[in-house]
């Protein structure tokens, strides 16, 4: 057994694993490490005190859901990495996720993007107009937390219009990134719902949840919900 395997079952917590195991549907093994060890394991790892960070990459098992986490946070974090080498890591990561949280957490830790955005968009589109149900969202998710911008909303909306998947999370990242769209873009956005270009699950959700946020004005909401399909 690894070291940082060791270190992640010392850390695991009976009731952070029953708790994560009614939120994350995956078919690994979650061990019920909370996020502030997983941090403290990560910056070990980043700081090569089990060896240069990407040779560590190569002995972490994908079976337990915090290896998986771990796995992102080494492609996300490192330093020096060409984007072509990047997306490289990227691309065998992606398919390796199934489930929401690994998802959305390697994007958050993704704070490449913000400088590089025009080196990864192309990278990014390609996946949200993917069809597997996970590549998708990471692209929505990314587009969102990364995307929206002024020299790339429309474009944005545009592949998001586009989007024709009936799985879950896939709707919940479209109807995710129009409301939050709503609250930087409101006047592009909303364009979006008036001419129903959203099934009508996703239009829904999408109104409720900037109904929720609290960077949509008082009028905008009440405009909002005069456009709910019933």
């Amino acid at each position: 057994m690894s070291e940082i395997k060791e270190l992640l079952l010392a850390a695991a917590d009976p009731k952070s694993k029953a708790f994560s195991e009614k939120l994350i549907f995956t078919k690994n093994e979650i061990l019920g490490v909370r996020s502030p060890d997983m941090k403290v394991i990560l910056k070990r790892i980043m700081k090569g005190e089990f060896g240069m960070p990407l040779d560590v990459l190569d002995t972490l098992s994908d079976k337990t859901y915090e290896e998986l986490s771990l796995q992102g946070g080494i492609i996300a974090s490192i330093k020096g990495v060409a984007p072509a080498d990047r997306m490289a890591l990227i691309d065998i990561y992606v398919q390796k996720i199934d489930n929401w949280a690994t998802c959305d957490s390697f994007i958050a830790m993704s704070k490449f993007m913000v400088k590089e955005a025009d080196s990864y968009w192309p990278h990014i589109a390609a996946y949200a107009k993917d069809e597997a149900e996970f590549n998708i969202r990471y692209g929505v998710i990314s587009m969102m937390s990364y995307y929206l911008l002024d020299e790339y909303i429309d474009k944005v909306l545009e592949i998001v219009v586009n989007i024709k998947n009936d799985a879950y999370y896939v709707k919940m990242a479209v109807a995710w990134l129009v409301a939050t769209a709503l609250a930087k873009y409101y006047d592009k956005t909303v364009k979006i719902l008036e001419e129903n270009k959203l099934e009508k699950w996703t239009h829904n959700k999408a109104i409720q949840k900037a109904i929720e946020s609290y960077r949509i004005t008082d009028e905008q909401k009440a405009y909002l919900r005069t456009l709910k399909i019933k």
